[in-house]
Formats: structure tokens, sequence, C-alpha cells
């Protein structure tokens, strides 16, 4: 495997050749790294660009004495990274949503009396999904399952003073978001 080339074989930073190196760079390494072609091309987008803004800026775009790629290779695995967390993190919540959308129908249905709207039935899914972990679980035990408080206490391993605590703040937490939703719909 041969040295990598020395920055002075690369085109001149700013120059459309520049970008278009920049480019294939990137996009290479993104695809190597596992990306698909979308991600590959979004990446070596923003890489340029961040190039392109950084010479306007008159900050240096990479150290000239190292070699370019070896810095494209770095910023593309930084970006790619961040992509896949990101990623990762938009279906957590999703599927904490949905999870929470679910028990918000079993909640509030029509066997309560209560018309459910699909904007109500969100408007809960969100508050349920605001509350800390602990919080909207023991809710769920005792309204939902139907748990006693202290049924609730010890399955969750707290006093059952807790238990009545974290139902309380959860039935806050919802009454005040049923209650912003009213007042959004007048």
């Amino acid at each position: 495997m041969g040295a990598p080339k020395p920055s002075t074989d690369y085109p001149i930073a700013g120059s459309d050749h520049f970008y278009m190196e920049v480019l294939r760079i990137v996009r290479e390494r993104a695809l190597s790294l596992g990306a698909d072609e979308d991600l590959a091309d979004e990446v070596a987008q923003e890489i340029a660009i961040d190039q392109w803004n950084r010479r306007r800026r008159g900050r240096p775009c990479w150290d000239p004495a190292k070699p370019l790629e070896s810095y494209l290779k770095a910023a593309t695995f930084k970006r790619l990274d961040y992509h896949w967390r990101t990623r990762r993190r938009q279906k957590e919540r999703h599927v904490k949503y949905e999870e929470a959308r679910a028990r918000a129908a079993s909640l509030v249905g029509d066997d309560h009396g209560v018309v459910v709207t699909r904007s109500l039935l969100d408007t809960v899914c969100v508050a349920l999904a605001a509350m800390t972990e602990e919080r909207r679980d023991t809710f769920l035990a005792v309204r939902e399952e139907g748990l006693t408080y202290a049924e609730a206490a010890a399955r969750r391993g707290i006093s059952k003073e807790t238990v009545k605590i974290l139902v309380r703040r959860a039935t806050r937490d919802l009454r005040q978001a049923l209650l912003d939703h009213e007042e959004e719909d007048q």
C-alpha cells in the first residue's frame, strides 16, 4: 500500500476541481463504511459545503501539512456517526411514542363515553411520552392495569407514598396537557 498523496498533489482549495475531489473521496469512504447511496451523497455534500464555508470565512479547510484524504476520512466517519445516532434516536422516540399511543387509546376510549379525536389521542401520547419512565410506568400500572398502590409499589420496589406522588403528578401532567389541548381547539 502506497503512502497517501501529499496535500500539494490535490487541487487548490476553493477550485471546482477541489470540491469535486472532496465529494468523490467522502462518497467513496461513506459507502465503504456501510452508508447507503443517499446518505453517502448527503454526507459528501455536507462536508463539501463545510469546506466551502470554512474557506469563505478565511479558516483553513485542513492542515496542509497532512494529507487531505486522511482529514476527509475522519470527517466522513464523524458525520456518518452523527447521522446514524440521530436516526437511532428518532427510531427510539417513534417506538416510545407508538407504545404511549397504544396505551393512551386504552386509557381514553369510547367505552368511557369520550369521543377520541386523533389530536386528542396525540396530546395524551405526547404527555405520556414526556413523563419520566418511572412516573409513566407507575401511573399506567395503577390506572391501566388496575393495580393498587401497594401492588404497584411492590412491583417497582418503591414505597406506597412514592407511588401516590407519582400517580398524582402524572395525573396533573395529563390534566394540564388536556387543558392546553382544549385551549388550542378554541
